[in-house]
């Protein structure tokens, strides 16, 4: 929800919900693991740089974008330059809830 005030505006992430909240920093060239979630969905929000998330098809991804990627689906994203987003994960988190399909550093389940 974007909330415009006569200052400027201020956009709710999440309002009375279970969430855990990352800033996830990725060096430009790198890749996460094409991976998913059975027990959590994700939004994130590029804060700097760009990218490339991979939901199904390829979206192109700079400051100010948004993608939400729902529980089991695959997804990976990858830095055209140094890349920070906000992460928000909905649901149980834990880092062992990862399962890796491709990866670059060797880490696939």
């Amino acid at each position: 929800m974007n909330v415009v005030k006569p200052w400027g505006s201020f956009k709710v992430l999440t309002k009375n919900e279970k969430t855990t909240v990352k800033i996830i920093s990725l060096k430009a060239g790198h890749r996460t693991s094409l991976q998913f979630h059975k027990h959590r969905t994700e939004k994130w929000f590029v804060l700097t740089g760009k990218g490339i998330a991979e939901l199904g098809t390829k979206h192109n991804m700079s400051v100010g974008d948004e993608l939400v990627i729902p529980k089991t689906k695959p997804h990976r994203l990858e830095a055209m330059t140094d890349l920070t987003i906000l992460e928000i994960s909905y649901g149980e988190f834990d880092e062992l809830d990862i399962v890796r399909l491709d990866d670059d550093y060797c880490r696939t389940n």
